[in-house]
């Protein structure tokens, strides 16, 4: 993702029907984020097309991003997209073999780097408006953000391990593993975002994957977005 790419971002008008005037969502962020096995695409995929079929034709359209934060992250750090998630998530253990070993002839930068380049591509991004940020610890560097709504999405322990092994067809033992490992990396880089544990009274919504459907879901966070603009 370029910079011409994020400044495509830069929207106008959302809601209009719902009484929502122009200058009240030229700049409005919305983060998503959601625990290990609470699938959040189809989600903000859904959320975004109804956001949009509301606005005028050709005026502001909404967007979502995620990878992409990670593309141009990558981009300017000059690594390939795929070794800023690995070497983020410190899952690779031959990466991290050849950097220790100096075996490598590349100049992988520093866990620090990394998190700082992704926080300010997220800033860039934000700073265009009218967006909905899928992860990567939105809630945490955009926080203070004035115009801005904060969604999580869990759901219990059980329930997302059981779907981590029906989407990835692997043994409970694996699935419960990787959720653990998630959960704790995905607190890791918001705490260091944000200077302290994310607590749920970070987030203005709070919902649960498991009871409701994704339509209700994203209905919810719609009527959070019209009270919220609104007051």
């Amino acid at each position: 993702m370029t910079q011409n790419t994020v400044s495509k971002f830069l929207a106008a008008t959302v809601l209009q029907k719902e009484g929502l005037k122009q200058k009240q969502l030229q700049r409005y962020i919305i983060t998503v984020s959601r625990d290990c096995g609470c699938s959040g695409q189809s989600i903000v995929r859904q959320l975004v097309d109804e956001l949009n079929n509301v606005s005028p034709p050709g005026k502001g359209d909404w967007r979502y991003v995620s990878k992409e934060i990670l593309d141009e992250s990558a981009r300017r750090l000059k690594l390939k997209p795929g070794k800023v998630t690995r070497l983020l998530n410190a899952q690779d253990k031959n990466l991290f073999e050849e950097m220790l070993l100096g075996l490598s002839s590349e100049n992988y930068p520093s866990d620090i780097k990394i998190k700082k380049t992704i926080k300010s591509v997220i800033e860039a991004v934000a700073n265009e408006g009218n967006v909905v940020i899928l992860g990567r610890g939105g809630v945490a560097v955009l926080g203070d953000h004035k115009d801005s709504l904060h969604i999580k999405l869990t759901a219990p322990r059980a329930w997302r391990i059981e779907q981590m092994m029906i989407d990835n067809d692997i043994s409970e033992e694996k699935a419960r593993k990787a959720v653990e490992e998630s959960d704790k990396d995905r607190q890791s880089l918001k705490s260091f975002y944000a200077g302290r544990d994310i607590q749920l009274t970070d987030y203005d919504m709070v919902l649960n994957v498991s009871t409701l459907t994704q339509d209700q879901v994203v209905e919810a966070i719609k009527s959070a977005v019209r009270v919220k603009v609104k007051s």
